[in-house]
This record gives C-alpha cells, sequence and structure tokens, in this order.
C-alpha cells in the first residue's frame, strides 16, 4: 500500500519568484563536490564544509573507503572552498566515474540554484555527470533539487526531460536504490514517461518517489495512476506529489487507485 502525501499547499512555481530578481551575473557559481560520513556534517550556510578536497575525496570514492558514504554536489554562488570546486570537464568526468564505480557510497544529492556555472553556461555539467555515474549501483537514497530562476518554461522542461534520460540506466538497473526525491524541477510529460519506463523495467520498486515542486498537473498524475495500475508490482509505498498543480480531485483519483 503506498502512502500519497496530499499538500495544503499550492505550485512551487511561488516560492522561488522572489529570487530572480536578486540574480547577479556577476556572481560567482561553482559545481563543488563534497564528501561526507554522516548527515550531520552536510554543508550548509550553517555549517561550513570541512571534508576532503576534492582530490582527496575522488581516492577515497576509487578506495571505497567505508566512512564516507555521502556524496553532495552543490552549484552554488556563495563563496566557498576552490578545492572542492569542478572546473573542468576532466574533473566533473572523473566525479562522475568514481561514483560510479564506489561500492560504498549511499547517499547523493545534487542542489544549486543555477545551473549556468562560471565554467558551463547551459547545465551541461549536470548532465554530464549524471552520464557518467550511472554505473552506480551502491547508492540507496538520490535527491535532485535543481532550478534556475533565469531559466524560462521551455528550457526547464527540456533540461528536466534532459536529467531523467541520463539518469534512466542507473533508476533501472541499480537495485540498491530505494528512494528517489525531485523537487523544483519541471518534470513534463516526456521526462515523465522516462521516469516510468526506468521503474517499469526495475527487478524490484522503489520504497518511495517524491516529485515535489515539479509543476505535476492533473493529467500527469493520470498518466502516473495508469502506469501504477498496469503495473501493481512495481508501486512504491510512498508517492508525495507535494506542492504540485494538481487539484483535490486529481488527489483523490491516485489516492483512490494506488491506495
Amino acid at each position: 500500500m503506498s502512502d500519497v502525501d496530499d499538500p495544503s499547499s499550492s505550485s512551487g512555481e511561488e516560492s522561488h519568484a522572489s529570487d530572480s530578481s536578486s540574480y547577479s551575473n556577476d556572481r560567482k557559481v561553482t559545481m563543488h563536490l563534497y564528501l561526507y560520513q554522516n548527515e550531520q556534517q552536510q554543508p550548509s550556510r550553517y555549517h561550513k564544509y570541512d571534508g576532503p578536497s576534492l582530490q582527496s575525496a575522488l581516492q577515497l570514492l576509487n578506495h571505497d573507503d567505508p566512512n564516507f558514504k555521502f556524496v553532495k554536489i552543490l552549484i552554488s554562488d556563495d563563496d566557498r572552498e576552490e578545492n572542492t570546486a569542478l572546473k573542468s570537464l576532466d574533473d566533473v568526468i572523473s566525479a562522475g566515474r568514481a561514483i560510479a564505480k564506489s561500492a560504498t557510497v549511499e547517499n547523493l544529492g545534487i542542489m544549486g540554484n543555477h545551473l549556468r556555472s562560471n565554467e558551463f553556461d547551459d547545465g551541461s555539467n549536470i548532465l554530464l555527470f549524471l552520464k557518467e555515474m550511472k554505473g552506480n549501483r551502491s547508492i540507496r537514497h538520490v535527491e535532485l533539487d535543481i532550478w534556475d530562476v533565469e531559466l524560462d518554461v521551455w528550457d526547464a522542461e527540456e533540461f528536466g526531460e534532459k536529467m531523467l534520460r541520463e539518469l534512466e540506466p542507473f533508476l533501472k538497473n541499480n537495485p540498491n536504490l530505494k528512494s528517489f526525491v525531485v523537487e523544483h524541477c519541471r518534470i513534463c510529460h516526456d521526462a515523465l514517461c522516462l521516469l516510468m519506463v526506468a521503474l517499469m523495467n526495475r527487478d524490484s520498486p522503489l520504497g518511495s518517489i517524491e516529485l515535489n515542486c515539479c509543476y505535476v498537473d492533473d493529467e500527469a498524475v493520470k498518466f502516473i495512476t495508469y502506469f501504477f495500475t498496469d503495473n501493481p508490482k512495481m508501486t512504491p509505498r510512498k508517492i508525495s506529489l507535494a506542492c504540485n498543480d494538481i487539484s483535490d480531485v486529481g488527489y483523490f483519483f491516485l489516492s483512490e487507485v494506488i491506495g
């Protein structure tokens, strides 16, 4: 039986609207890789990262150090440590391949409010990273929270589709993956199809799927519902569609069919 989250809030589009006016092209936006041992060490605006540099992190990943199970990719305009930055294609490829080969990493988060960094102006760094890490079989939890205040609707939907296309082999072939969370990405119908096809071709269902603030509407809910109705063995225990463009009728329809 699945739990369906029914939030009281509406579309997540408003949550970032006020930020667009403050965006400045003069800011330094860079992609960083953080490797840490537990959630308490997770870098944030309140917790300065004091873990290994990029090169040290890659060595630890390549040698499957069992102490480091958390990886966070952050694209930020904050002033952060230069020694964690992925500044070139080679850096991005090396990071993706190290995670692909890792047998110890269990949690991966990719987060940022700017797709276009100083080194990459189209989000290709994220897509390349996802392409290179698709062979990983140890990750149990993935969270993607990526949005760009300057992208229009069509570009944002195109990026969401490209992102899920790169993730499809990973979602399909990683037997240890338990939860998949996407937030603040526009998930259009084609992107949703890619996700459902990947889930359909798994050997076992995920424990939870969350598509929060992803502009999912009632039509998308019908598609998700029909998919799991036709593939009941692949139905996750929890489905969250918080902060989307779904009416009460859409949530009722989903909860009635999935349970």
